[in-house]
């Protein structure tokens, strides 16, 4: 290159920080997945890194930094804001849908392009032979600190390690050796789409520098270097093209240092971009010439027209995710992400605004509408219409996630026929009337993605500096500047400059010598004099590859029709264009459906820890032998093996329990086109043995579906009926401690709440360190009330027993000390038993997160009886307490237990999410009072099973507030399933809705209830005032045996917390089911009272068969204000508002009916359509 011309530098002012000069490590302040900012690796909890102290403050949904006060905690923070989630593997990220729509848009694109210029897309495999990777030492070398190699397969060791791709060069081209014999076989243009590992770096950045990376990669190869010349632009341009005209990111076009070009290469382009906010460039994507060195070393000539023999010129070109991280730093501000429309797989949301008595469904109504005409005009468009946030919660919601525009549409819009679009770029508003709306919102995206183009080159030509002299340069350096500075292009000055520029401010790189020059200065004496021995380079991120998507390959492929080529590493096929058009068009018919599913594409990493594997060992263990291990990075051991993932489920699902909360979540559906790995095999066949069942690499089409069956388990994974809750709570606890180190005695007469209170308080220290287990041995272990910690196991030993205090304390002391009072439920507004205050439970929880009581069939005994005779001696001063009350907690695991004579309630979560209630003995005297067995109240996601209950009131109680304060709380309980339950009530009932109902309860399933010898079966209680809704309610597979009433709706419970209650405020009673209930020995079948004015709807009985005592002189049914329909009832329900059958008309107006009725009515069979998959 001629001394002539211009070299663009960038610089920063705190480069010691930032860099080592002569080392591939530059130091990047990032943020890890707590949030707190991290000096050595932002890859999550695994990364290592030390922590700063200050602690960051929390502003819930908005970021909690600032983009120019600490760029890297904010890039961090705007990242994991469903961009990214942090793997467990340092340097490995997964990419969720709201990402990988932006690469899937890119990719489109630039596909199309380069098949215009008559390029295929091919797949070669993951691995690399060693003695492939020797052929070509000085391109390998410096990729080796980084190449993974894998040394083991299962437990054995492989004869030879096989390394994993750091770029394909060596693997593609002795195949080109092959492929291209003479003129004719010229050119030859192939690019793949996969993924690349490279491994030995520390700092990792999400998009920028990771292990795992999706880019796609051509390789092609011509007869002369003016047609490899050529197409080395033609890329390039279309790299521009990716970043200015979709990312709207400006960027210039240049020519690499001999320091900087590819390693082997004859030169190389790329596109350069600029950080304001850093002062940091970079590379954005690279076009490199090749010349003819690699074709030297492999060998790949063709005989030309004339008969001689000739080496092949050839390209390589790549681009990666790092697109997507350059954009967010671009655009990105302190609200979050910032996202060009041409690249947003949302680009106009549309939000509700309803006020107070608006007509709110005319509201949704125009959303609805709004988002119909945007989509058929090809704009792509939500609505949100979650009633769980508010507007304006919404608003930072779908600002964070950097949606382009937003449309709000209120009452006063409703009436003027418009709506108010407010832009992401620049916040501002409009109203726009509706009869013009697609053309306006076509007219405003554009004019956004231009602006954002525009902002972004104005920050960018800001900071370019033409300097002159040296003391220029460096003073441009320290200013965070874009440098553009004569250049005599010699390596040796490069080097000296990056030496001196680390001496006095850190280390300076050059990026590019762009192809646009201006006018050189016509004194160039001593300006060239002093600039051959001092040069300016600019500072940039960590030079690294990211990658674009991968895929290896599904099934073999026979050579013949040019389907595969046979790889050097046994079992590996390389996948040639006429298998990879099949390939294509199969996937492109298929996204087409899964898109209409609206099914999500993403991306998880191809590396599993060895902890994640081991969980499911059941799953796993038929692959083990499969699996192929990395054990090495370059020539370093790593200090814990890695997996290559054999398959996905062990992978993918811990990130489900983390995004899957609530029913709103779901359905959660995800697909991923992935290559997988296993290895161990024998007789390799093409498309055969490398794929479904016996595999090493193959390219899988890979569907998630998880969906609420509310039939089953509320997260249900392949339609398993289990409540298995792994969601937000960790069994393995890597802290333990006993609660006899806190001075506490198990002779069952000291008293230990003094230890219990500060072993707690000792291990909440290690609530963000994986959490921690209190370990209770045997021995009788008395105490007062104690509070619970988030990340918690509270283990009871076998023979271990909490007892609740009572001594023979007066009850003053016990309140003052050991039962301490709290304030009311805000949804009962008062103590369940008396106004005003109330007793904390004897294990207490606020607020927490991941909370598991269990052991080995330890007990808990509340010693409720001194409490029952101040009850019935009317001595309280406040509401009893409970022996398990957890409030407002994510993650709640009871299980492997017995309670015994709770004073109240034995089990309350209130208030929670994600509860499971498993393998208890819950028991107290028939005739104790209110001792109900598990009471779940305003909760969501609840799973009780495999309990024996016996005690004195309801066995389980399903609860969401009281009157007026329920109503007014509007936390409803939904989500509840009830499965193998076997107990006995001789004064109230098996399973209870209510009476306190008030904040609504839907989305019940009870199955497998065995009751005996008890008043009351099922009951629904409730009572004018109590306003709120018991809905989609399911009952299956019963069994009574001698219950007085099997089936009860009382409409006029009674009982109000005061006199402000309304009398107005009726329940809805609506869609519940009795499906296969037996009952032997039963009192009344069903005694159903709805209330005047109010009726009680859509109930239905199907199957049902409940043998009433021979000698009962009661009607079996009796119903007022209820209305229903029934079908094979035995005896028969002879209202006349139950007169009408379920089939064929009413199936419908039945809440849950069962796929096997379903068919014994009609003859036709209801299987899910995803079984067909």
């Amino acid at each position: 290159m001629s001394p002539n011309t211009w070299r663009d530098i960038s610089g920063c002012s705190s480069v010691r920080k930032l860099a080592k000069s002569e080392s591939k490590e530059e130091r990047v302040e990032m943020a890890g997945p707590s949030g707190k900012k991290e000096k050595v690796d932002k890859a999550g909890p695994s990364g290592g890194g030390k922590k700063k102290k200050d602690v960051k403050k929390e502003t819930g949904l908005g970021l909690s930094v600032k983009k120019d006060e600490n760029f890297g905690e904010w890039y961090s923070e705007v990242c994991k804001h469903e961009m990214i989630e942090y793997y467990d593997i340092s340097g490995c990220y997964i990419l969720r849908p709201w990402s990988m729509a932006i690469w899937e848009i890119m990719q489109t694109f630039f596909d199309a392009e380069i098949k215009k210029m008559k390029v295929k897309n091919c797949y070669f495999p993951l691995f690399v032979s060693p003695g492939v990777l020797e052929k070509e030492k000085d391109h390998i070398e410096g990729f080796a600190p980084e190449v993974a190699w894998v040394t083991k397969s299962g437990k054995s060791d492989l004869e030879v390690p096989i390394a994993i791709r750091p770029t394909s060069e060596t693997v593609m081209y002795p195949y080109y050796s092959k492929w291209i014999r003479g003129h004719r076989d010229l050119p030859l243009k192939l690019n793949q789409w996969c993924n690349v590992v490279r491994w030995e770096f520390s700092n990792p950045t999400p998009f920028i520098r990771s292990r795992e990376f999706l880019w796609q990669e051509g390789h092609t190869a011509f007869a002369t270097k003016e047609e490899a010349d050529e197409e080395v632009l033609q890329i390039l341009e279309l790299y521009r093209r990716i970043y200015e005209e979709y990312l709207a990111v400006p960027v210039v076009k240049g020519m690499k240092s001999e320091n900087e070009k590819f390693a082997g290469g004859l030169y190389t382009t790329s596109v350069e971009a600029f950080i304001p906010n850093t002062g940091r460039g970079v590379q954005g994507a690279t076009s490199h010439c090749l010349g003819q060195n690699f074709a030297k070393m492999f060998e790949i000539t063709y005989e030309d027209e004339e008969g001689k023999r000739e080496m092949v010129w050839q390209n390589s070109w790549a681009y990666s995710t790092r697109t997507i991280g350059v954009m967010i730093m671009t655009h990105g501000d302190d609200k979050g992400l910032i996202l060009p429309p041409k690249v947003a797989s949302v680009q106009v949301v549309v939000i509700p605004v309803p006020y107070k008595d608006a007509n709110t469904q005319g509201i949704f109504d125009a959303c609805t509408a709004t988002v119909s005409a945007l989509s058929e005009a090809g704009i792509r468009a939500e609505e949100d219409i979650r009633d769980n946030y508010s507007p304006g919660w919404k608003y930072s919601n779908w600002e964070m996630k950097g949606v382009p525009l937003r449309i709000e549409i209120g009452p006063r819009d409703l009436e003027n026929d418009q709506v108010r679009t407010v832009r992401r770029d620049n916040g501002v508003k409009e109203d726009i009337p509706r009869g013009s709306l697609v053309e306006h919102v076509k007219e405003l995206l554009e004019k956004i993605q231009q602006n954002m183009y525009e902002v972004a080159k104005q920050k960018r030509e800001a900071c370019v500096q033409e300097i002159r002299t040296w003391d220029e340069f460096i003073s441009a350096l320290n200013q965070k500047k874009l440098i553009l500075a004569p250049w005599c292009d010699e390596e040796e000055v490069e080097r000296d400059v990056k030496a001196r520029t680390k001496g006095e401010t850190g280390a300076a790189k050059t990026l590019c010598s762009p192809f646009e020059q201006p006018e050189l200065p016509e004194e160039m004496d001593l300006l060239g004099q002093e600039l051959l021995s001092v040069q300016f380079f600019h500072f940039f991120f960590p030079k690294t590859s990211f990658v674009t998507y991968g895929f290896i390959v599904l099934k073999k492929v026979c050579r013949c029709g040019e389907m595969m080529a046979y790889y050097d590493i046994s079992g590996c096929y390389i996948l040639r264009p006429n298998a990879m058009k099949i390939w294509n068009i199969m996937r492109t018919y298929f996204d087409a459906v899964l898109e209409k599913a609206e099914v999500d594409e993403n991306y998880f990493p191809l590396f599993v820890s060895a902890s994640v594997l081991e969980k499911e060992k059941d799953h796993v263990e038929g692959f083990a032998p499969e699996v192929a291990w990395v054990t090495k990075a370059g020539k370093s051991d790593l200090n814990v093996p890695i997996a290559i993932r054999p398959t996905s489920e062990t992978v993918i699902y811990p990130y489900f329990s983390k995004w899957i909360k609530s029913h709103r979540d779901l359905p959660l559906k995800l697909n991923q086109w992935n290559n997988v790995v296993r290895w161990e095999f024998s007789k390799p066949t093409p498309f055969i043995r490398s794929s479904v069942l016996m595999k090493r690499s193959f390219l899988l089409w890979y569907v998630l579906l998880v969906q609420a069956f509310f039939y089953g388990a509320w997260y249900s994974v392949g339609g398993s009926l289990h409540c298995e809750y792994s969601n937000s709570v960790i069994l393995h606890r890597p802290h333990s401690v006993s609660i006899t180190e806190f001075g506490a005695v198990g002779d069952g007469v000291t008293l230990n709440t003094k230890a219990f209170q500060n072993a707690l308080f000792y291990l909440n220290s290690f609530s963000d360190k994986g959490g921690a287990k209190l370990f209770v041995p045997a021995g009788q272990w008395l105490t007062g009330s104690f509070d619970l910690i988030s990340h918690l196991t509270l283990w009871l030993d076998k023979g271990a027993t909490i007892l609740g205090s009572t001594a023979s304390l007066s009850q003053e002391y016990i309140f003052s000390e050991n039962w301490p009072v709290v304030d009311p439920l805000p949804s009962y507004g008062r103590g369940r038993e008396l106004p005003g205050r109330r007793h904390r439970s004897l294990i207490y929880g606020q607020n927490l997160t991941d909370v598991v009581i269990t052991g080995e069939n330890g007990t808990i005994d509340g010693q409720g009886s001194v409490w029952w005779d101040w009850f019935r001696h009317g001595e309280l001063n406040y509401t009893r307490p409970h022996i398990v009350e957890l409030i407002n907690t994510t993650g709640l695991i009871i299980s492997n237990l017995t309670f015994l004579n709770s004073p109240f309630w034995n089990i309350h979560p209130v208030y929670c999410r994600d509860v499971l209630v498993k393998n208890l003995t819950i028991l107290a005297p028939l005739d104790s009072p209110n001792t109900d067995g598990v009471d779940p109240d305003s909760s969501t996601n609840v799973c009780i099973e495999d309990c024996y209950i016996v005690t004195g009131d309801d066995l389980v109680s399903i609860k969401s507030g009281w009157d007026e304060y329920g109503i007014s709380y509007a936390r409803p309980s939904s989500k509840i399933k009830i499965n193998r339950l076997t107990g006995q009530t001789t004064s109230s009932s098996g399973i209870a809705i209510g009476s306190e109902m008030s904040g609504g309860v839907s989305d019940i399933y009870i199955k497998d209830l065995h009751l005996f010898n008890s008043n009351t079966g099922i009951r629904i209680k409730t009572s004018p005032g109590r306003g709120g809704y018991v809905r989609n309610v399911h009952v299956s597979n019963v069994k009574f045996h001698n219950v007085q009433k099997a089936i009860r709706f009382t409409g006029k419970y009674g009982e109000h917390p005061d006199e402000n209650f309304d009398p107005k405020a009726l329940p809805v009673i609506e869609k519940i089911t009795f499906e296969n209930i037996n009952g032997e020995d039963i009192g009344v079948a069903g005694l159903l009272e709805g209330i005047e004015g109010d009726e009680f709807k859509n109930i239905c009985f199907l199957n049902v068969t409940l043998t009433v005592k021979k000698n009962s002189k009661k009607a079996p049914w009796k119903c007022s204000h209820v209305r229903g329909y029934s079908q094979w009832v035995s005896p028969e329900i002879t209202c006349d508002s139950f007169g009408e059958s379920i089939f064929p008309e009413h199936s419908s107006d039945c809440f849950g009916l069962s796929e096997n009725n379903l068919e014994k009515s009609s003859g036709l069979s209801r299987s899910p359509w995803l079984l067909s998959w």
